[in-house]
């Protein structure tokens, strides 16, 4: 791997214990191998959570989490579904 920049880290996410309900929220950008996305997968269906909190319960999914601190991507708080004319009516 190549160094980062100066002032950033690459961070390890250790799994909390197998009943916790911590888990890892707002994922802004992904790398993910195959293998990450098999475990991944195994929990998927049925649909029963948002995408943020599969990649995020490494307790369930058993997947390896790496992060950039500080973060390097960033997200707008803005949300096109607000911008919808109308959509209460």
């Amino acid at each position: 791997m190549r160094s980062l920049p100066e002032r950033y880290r690459l961070a390890r996410y250790r799994s909390p214990s197998r009943k916790s309900k911590r888990c890892i929220i707002k994922t802004t950008a992904y790398l993910i191998t195959l293998n990450g996305a098999k475990k991944l997968l195994k929990q998927a269906y049925p649909i029963r959570m948002p995408a943020d909190f599969l990649t995020g319960l490494l307790q369930l999914t058993g997947i390896k989490a790496y992060g950039i601190e500080p973060p390097c991507v960033f997200g707008s708080n803005d949300s096109e579904i607000d911008k919808i004319e109308n959509r209460y009516e």
